[in-house]
């Protein structure tokens, strides 16, 4: 690989291809989440760790009787979690880290009403000088008890 071929990888996020299993269908507020993520070094890499990144997101969307339309967004949780610390992989090279991630015990479940809905994300990624390799959000649905 030569050097713009590096630069490229380096600035692109592309130095690996990362994927994120989740290990339920369901998380509940609360419990722990079991993940697995594999990488896959697209070209050498050298990493800070492996985080997964938790979001929550309330979206509201209404027409207004005067015909307006009212948008909104509001984060309502966000949450990095490091599973695994600094690491290095040579071209081809796979590696597997697994984890847990806990819920706390009082955010708002996934829910999706007439106009509006709560949504939750997740996604893998390996912490890396330039953009960072990641597996892309995933929904993650959150149920209540």
């Amino acid at each position: 690989m030569g050097f713009f071929d590096k630069v490229k990888s380096f600035v692109s996020g592309n130095a690996a291809k990362v994927t994120l299993e989740v290990g339920q269908g369901v998380a509940f507020p609360g419990e722990t989440v079991a993940v697995r993520v594999t990488g896959i070094a697209q070209s050498d890499f050298e990493s800070g760790g492996v985080y997964i990144d938790l979001l929550a997101r309330e979206k509201v969307e209404l027409t207004t009787q005067q015909g307006a339309q009212v948008n909104d967004t509001e984060t309502t949780y966000s949450q990095e979690i490091m599973i695994s610390g600094p690491f290095k992989l040579a071209t081809g090279e796979t590696r597997t880290f697994e984890g847990t991630v806990r819920l706390p015990p009082d955010v708002q479940p996934t829910y999706r009403g007439k106009g509006a809905k709560h949504d939750w994300e997740i996604r893998a990624r390996f912490e890396a000088r330039g953009n960072d390799p990641d597996s892309s959000f995933t929904t993650l649905r959150v149920g209540s008890r």
